[in-house]
């Protein structure tokens, strides 16, 4: 499948006597015996097509340089626009303190805690609050929501919940992994992965690498696991065995045999629930997939 490029005609810039600031648009698209659609497409490798990398010089403008370079899709919903911005690199782009070595770079990013005195580039934490609305069939201390006649409540409204908020911003050399979002380890949940491409520049032999500033925003809930739902097992229908196998029935209510206005308790086995039980039966669904956040100093 071959990729084709073509730059649109209309550039667009500014110039000073000690900056420039210039921006160059590409249409990519995939083409087979049809358009491909862009979901099939690596921005990425979109963007490789295009042929132009950070630090590249704009046409015929020397000292000028690519400092970004972003991609979005067009309304088509087949064709990219790949925007390539240059300037005028600032003499102050980079601070003294800031390894040269980009591995290093990378490392003493990840290494401890942002410190004005010791450690300008290593990760920072903030944090905060934040409040969702559940569905619960249990009050804090566990006892099921049932009225005074030992039924479940129904229709119940969903209920505020304040969530604690952990973030971590940091530098990674590749881009963020972003499949694991909504990843749940117990009560924490990884609720969010932010982040921006930015360019690392070795002051001695001017190698401009790019890397990624990262935030990840992890939940963490005061009481339940955010991976799995309880739910009453309550319906309008019921299995009983005929002939050694399992029969679905529709539940009918006294000597009339009256379809029920709301759907009775269930015994988790798929009988009616006995009118002796003190409290209803509950399913667990899992709605979240399960493993390690890999969150850096969270998780």
């Amino acid at each position: 499948m071959a990729f084709k490029v073509r730059e649109l005609r209309r550039r667009t810039g500014r110039s000073s006597n000690d900056r420039s600031e210039y921006e160059r648009r590409f249409r990519v698209w995939k083409y087979t015996t049809t358009l491909v659609n862009i979901q099939e497409c690596d921005l990425d490798e979109v963007i490789a097509e295009v042929g132009i990398d950070f630090g590249d010089t704009y046409p015929g403008m020397d000292g000028v340089e690519c400092y970004d370079i972003e991609g979005e899709e067009d309304e088509t919903s087949f064709r990219w626009i790949v925007t390539v911005r240059y300037q005028t690199p600032d003499a102050n782009d980079a601070s003294d303190d800031t390894p040269n070595d980009f591995d290093e770079f990378i490392s003493q990013s990840q290494q401890q805690p942002q410190d004005p005195d010791t450690n300008m580039i290593g990760p920072k934490f903030s944090y905060g609050t934040t409040t969702v609305e559940e569905w619960r069939e249990k009050d804090l201390d566990g006892q099921y929501f049932i009225n005074s006649a030992k039924d479940p409540f129904q229709n119940t409204p969903p209920i505020p919940v304040t969530i604690q908020i952990e973030r971590v911003t940091l530098n990674e050399a590749r881009k963020p992994n972003t499949s694991k979002q909504g990843t749940a380890a117990g009560r924490k949940l990884l609720a969010g992965i932010q982040g921006e491409a930015a360019i690392h520049v070795n002051r001695t032999t001017g190698v401009r690498t790019r890397y990624y500033v990262t935030t990840y925003e992890v939940w963490i809930h005061p009481s339940h696991d955010w991976a799995f739902v309880e739910l009453i097992d309550r319906g309008f229908n019921y299995l009983t065995t005929v002939n050694g196998q399992k029969v679905k029935r529709a539940i009918r209510l006294g000597p009339e045999k009256n379809e029920p206005q709301q759907p009775v308790n269930l015994d988790g086995a798929g009988g009616i629930l006995s009118t002796t039980a003190t409290n209803p039966q509950t399913k667990t669904f899992r709605i979240r997939p399960v493993g390690s956040l890999g969150v850096p100093f969270i998780s």
